[in-house]
């Protein structure tokens, strides 16, 4: 069958359209690049889990059997100003304060536990399917991860999981995530055992950027291959990132350098 002048044009503009749209979606993730602004020591002792900064103090979950405990530095000078010592047999997860309650996860007693994020007050806890790596929020859910592929949505009201993303670099599916942060309507994570963080689109799952830290784990040079790189906060008022690891001696604020994806670019100036 012969087309038409107007339909064959229009079938070669259907078919730019989807071959325009198919590189799109199967484009590599961007690589971000990032400089070294500031480094502030912390103890040997902190095994980090997780990592958040509100209200110009820094919060940090340390974890381990009978070692772990949530503490709170002041986010300018690095000063401890409260620590509490969680129950021997609860290994501490990861952390994040959403309307102003701070919710700590636990690594295998599939509990998550809410504290008054002022004075470390024990609020309530609750119960979660699996394991419990690193948390963060959006407006409505709090989002966690479990080790594996999977990043869950708790409703924030309920408490009950309303959905499961699973998390793709192209065809291959990331598993391992661990510390989370969201940041300007991405996820935002450490993947255990690796020298990235990958930035994650909430609604398809699919790896959109990534921070290759490979600089600074080098820097670090820690002899343990239990201190990796594990920790990302988001400092809202300076609009930079604190990133650390298990045992190390530093954290470090970094800014976003350039290649950043646009709805990142006014979170990240």
């Amino acid at each position: 069958m012969k087309l038409s002048r107007d339909e064959a044009k229009l079938k070669y503009t259907i078919l730019s359209f989807v071959f325009t749209l198919s590189i799109k979606t199967a484009a590599a993730p961007t690589e971000l690049t990032y400089r070294i602004l500031e480094r502030q020591s912390q103890t040997l002792d902190n095994f980090v889990q997780g990592l958040e900064i509100f209200q110009e103090k820094l919060y940090l979950s340390s974890g381990g059997y009978g070692e772990s405990s949530l503490r709170k530095y002041d986010v300018k000078s690095g000063e401890l100003e409260l620590e509490y010592k969680i129950n021997s047999d609860i290994f501490a997860e990861g952390l994040t304060i959403f309307k102003n309650q701070l919710y700590l996860l636990s690594w295998r007693n599939k509990r998550a536990m809410i504290f008054d994020p002022r004075n470390f007050n024990l609020l309530s806890n609750f119960k979660i399917p699996g394991e419990g790596w690193g948390i963060t929020h959006n407006e409505t859910h709090l989002i966690y991860s479990d080790g594996t592929d999977q990043l869950r949505f708790i409703n924030a009201t309920s408490l009950k999981i309303d959905r499961i993303l699973h998390v793709k670099d192209g065809k291959r599916r990331v598993k391992n995530l661990n510390e989370l942060e969201y940041i300007n309507n991405n996820i935002w994570a450490n993947v255990w055992l690796s020298n990235r963080i990958i930035v994650i689109d909430p609604q398809s799952g699919k790896v959109i950027a990534f921070l290759d830290l490979n600089k600074i784990v080098r820097e670090i040079n820690s002899s343990s291959t239990s201190n990796v790189l594990n920790g990302i906060a988001l400092d809202s008022n300076e609009r930079h990132i604190w990133i650390t690891g298990k045992r190390w001696p530093w954290r470090f604020k970094i800014e976003i350098s350039e290649a950043i994806p646009t709805d990142m670019k006014n979170t990240l100036k």
